[in-house]
C-alpha cells in the first residue's frame, strides 16, 4: 500500500517546476517541507470540490486519488465520482479519465497501491445501475491504461459496501510477492471483511471484525508478507495479522483504547463533529518501519452518540477535544503508546502516516484552530527510530482553510465536510502528504486537493 517501506521508494526528486524549493521550517528542523502543488479536476463546474484524497508513489511520480463533487450546492444533483492524477518528478500533473458504463457511477473513497511495473491499483466504490454499491479495484499501467479486476464484494446485487482500503506486497523474497489485500465494511452484515488476490483469482473472504460500529479499515504488509488490518472495533483501534498471506488472522491486538474523536454537534445527528459541522471517525491507519515493527495512529475521543435539538442540553452531553494519538506494536505486543502532541483545546482528526526511508515514521493530521473551531490546518510529526517522542509538529498549509458548509446539498451524507481522511506515501528522501484545502477557493463551498512533499534531515 500507500504506507510499506518494503516498496523501494523509488521516486522522487521532484524537481523544478513542480516541487522544487524548500519550504518553511527552520534548518534544524526533522523535515525540510517541499512547495505545494495544487490539484484540480479540469473542466467541470465553479465548485468541483475535491476531498477525501489518498496517495501512492511509484517511479512514475505522485498519484493522487480523491473524491470529486461536480455539482455546486445550488444544484443539488448527486454526481459525486473519484478522479486520479499523475504528478510526475518534472512537468504539471496529468488528469487519468475514468469512465463507468452508462448509468453508473464511480462513486468515491478511493485509495491506492502501487504495482511493480511503475502503475497503481485504485479502489472504489462503484454505484451500479440497480442501486447496488460494490467494491472495484482498477488497475493503471504505467502508460495510463485502465482495466478492472473482478469485484471482491460478498452479495451480487444487493451489494452495499464501504471504505475500502488496499495494499500490495511487494516485500523482496516474500511468498505472496504481487499479491493484492482488501480491507473494507460490508454494510449488509455489518462486519470488517478482507480477501486476497493472487493475481487471478480472488480468496475467500475472512471476516476481521464483527463490532457493532463501522470497521473504517486499514491494511499494509510488513516484514517476510505479514499482513496487518487495523480497525475501529468496540475496544478502541484494533489489529490482527496474518503470516499465512491473509488466509487466517491471529488474536484482536487493542492497540489504542477508546471511543470516536470529536463532540456532539445538534447540526450533525448522531456524528463525532469537529470544527463546524465536520464529520470525524478514528481512523486508524497502519505502516511497518524499516525495522519491521508496526505502527498506528488513530484519532481518539470519547464521544457518546446521542441527539437533541436542545442546545443548552447537548452542551452538556460528554465531550473530549480529538487527539492523534501513535502505537508501536514489537511482534504481537503493544510496546509504547503516546499522543503526537501536547494537549491542547483544539481538535485533531484524519491521521495519516508513512515510514521514513532511514527509519522512523511521519505522522500527518488536521487540526482546528482557537476555540471557535471555525477553520483547519494540516500538520507533521516526525518520530526517529527508537524514541518514543514526536518532535514539535511543523505545519504542512501555509494557509488556514475554512470547513465548507452544506455539503449534503451536493448528495453526500450529512456533515461529510472535506471527506473522512488524507493520505501519505514515502518517498525517495523523505515521505509526501495530500489534503484538502478550501483556501482561495469559493467560500464555504469549493475544496481542492494539496500536496507536499517532506525530506527528512
Amino acid at each position: 500500500m500507500r504506507r510499506t517501506p518494503f516498496a523501494v521508494p523509488v521516486v522522487i526528486g521532484l524537481v523544478a517546476s513542480v516541487l522544487a524549493g524548500q519550504g518553511s521550517g527552520a534548518a534544524t528542523a526533522p523535515l525540510a517541507l517541499g512547495a505545494i502543488v495544487r490539484v484540480t479536476t479540469p473542466g467541470t463546474s465553479l465548485c468541483p470540490a475535491e476531498g477525501e484524497p489518498e496517495t501512492a508513489v511509484t517511479a512514475k511520480g505522485i498519484w493522487v486519488a480523491y473524491n470529486d463533487d461536480h455539482q455546486c450546492p445550488l444544484t443539488p444533483t448527486f454526481d459525486r465520482i473519484e478522479e486520479v492524477q499523475l504528478i510526475p518528478p518534472q512537468g504539471k500533473p496529468v488528469f487519468i479519465p475514468l469512465t463507468a458504463r452508462s448509468g453508473e457511477i464511480i462513486s468515491g473513497d478511493p485509495d491506492l497501491a502501487p504495482a511493480g511495473d511503475g502503475g497503481v491499483y485504485l479502489a472504489s466504490l462503484w454505484g451500479e445501475t440497480n442501486g447496488a454499491f460494490d467494491l472495484r479495484i482498477l488497475r493503471i499501467s504505467p502508460s495510463l491504461k485502465v482495466t478492472e479486476l473482478p469485484t471482491p464484494s460478498l452479495h451480487g446485487a444487493n451489494a452495499s459496501d464501504d471504505k475500502e482500503f488496499i495494499a500490495v506486497d511487494q516485500t523482496p523474497g516474500s511468498r505472496w510477492r504481487g499479491h493484492l489485500y482488501i480491507a473494507w465494511v460490508d454494510v449488509v452484515t455489518g462486519d470488517t471483511m478482507f480477501r486476497a488476490w493472487n493475481g487471478k483469482t480472488w480468496a475467500d473472504p475472512v471476516t476481521i471484525g464483527k463490532d457493532p460500529l463501522p470497521g473504517d479499515p486499514d491494511v499494509t504488509v510488513g516484514p517476510h508478507g505479514t499482513v496487518a488490518v487495523a480497525f475501529t472495533g468496540s475496544e478502541g483501534a484494533i489489529v490482527r495479522l496474518s503470516h499465512d498471506g491473509g488466509k487466517t488472522f491471529g488474536s484482536r491486538i487493542v492497540a489504542l483504547s477508546g471511543a470516536a474523536p470529536g463532540r456532539t454537534d445538534a447540526s450533525c445527528p448522531l456524528r463525532p463533529t469537529v470544527g463546524v459541522r465536520q464529520r470525524a471517525m478514528m481512523g486508524p491507519r497502519v505502516a511497518f518501519d524499516r525495522a519491521g515493527d508496526l505502527h498506528l495512529v488513530a484519532a481518539i475521543g470519547e464521544f457518546t452518540a446521542g441527539f437533541t435539538t436542545d442546545a443548552p442540553t447537548a452542551a452538556l452531553l460528554p465531550t473530549s477535544p480529538a487527539v492523534v494519538q501513535h502505537a508501536v506494536i514489537h511482534g504481537t505486543s503493544v510496546a509504547h503508546r503516546e499522543a503526537i502532541t501536547a494537549p491542547s483545546t483544539d481538535e485533531q482528526w484524519a491521521a495519516a502516516l508513512a515510514p521514513l526511508p532511514r527509519g522512523g515514521v511521519a505522522v500527518s493530521w488536521l487540526q482546528t484552530n482557537g476555540t471557535g473551531y471555525a477553520t483547519y490546518d494540516a500538520w507533521i510529526a516526525v518520530q526517529r527510530p527508537g524514541s518514543r517522542a514526536f518532535t514539535a509538529p511543523q505545519k504542512l498549509s501555509t494557509a488556514s482553510s475554512n470547513f465548507p458548509a452544506a455539503t449534503e446539498a451536493a448528495g453526500n451524507s450529512n456533515c461529510y465536510g472535506i471527506g473522512d481522511y488524507i493520505g501519505m506515501a514515502t518517498t525517495k528522501d523523505g515521505v509526501e502528504t495530500v489534503w484538502p484545502t478550501t483556501d482561495t477557493d469559493t467560500p464555504g463551498v469549493d475544496s481542492d486537493v494539496l500536496v507536499r512533499t517532506a525530506v527528512a534531515h
